[in-house]
């Protein structure tokens, strides 16, 4: 999703989201969404209104993650744009190997806190949801996402 409208003036509305909190229910400016790839409709223009929790939305229709949230759970997946014998021909050839990783060096970068003060304002403060947040500490979350990612066959973890 490209994200720099520039100013451009739009004479549609922007759309309202599903957001518990107010603050976060107003889209901005719409957006394009160019999807690439090899599972992709070769030359689709598609109608569908997404957004950029689509990409995550996408995820969950696809791979059946859990969901982080009723924006998450309003969004629409990618799938109009998903040409379906593509995606079932690029599973039946798939030519790469997964990714080699080592977790000591992934959860030595655990640390990081992401930079996001006012994220953490916010949830503080109470204007976001405690349950719309992963309560889980970075270095449980990483773990999580590297077993999944086990589980999918795009990662391989060593030490």
């Amino acid at each position: 999703m490209y994200d720099e409208h520039g100013g451009f003036y739009d004479h549609v509305p922007p759309p309202r989201a599903v957001d518990p909190d107010p603050a976060f229910a107003q889209l901005g400016f719409r957006v394009p969404a160019i999807v690439v790839g090899p599972t992709v409709r070769r030359g689709a223009v598609v109608s569908t209104t997404f957004d950029h929790t689509s990409v995550l939305a996408t995820l969950r229709t696809r791979f059946g993650i859990d969901s982080l949230g009723p924006r998450m759970d309003a969004a629409a997946d990618l799938s109009p744009c998903i040409d379906p014998q593509a995606a079932d021909t690029e599973k039946r050839t798939r030519k790469f190997s997964a990714l080699e990783l080592r977790q000591d060096e992934l959860l030595a970068c655990a640390g990081w806190d992401g930079g996001h003060d006012d994220m953490e304002q916010a949830l503080c403060s109470g204007r976001i949801a405690p349950g719309h947040v992963d309560g889980r500490d970075l270095e449980d979350r990483v773990r999580g996402w590297l077993r999944t990612a086990q589980e999918l066959d795009v990662v391989r973890v060593r030490g």
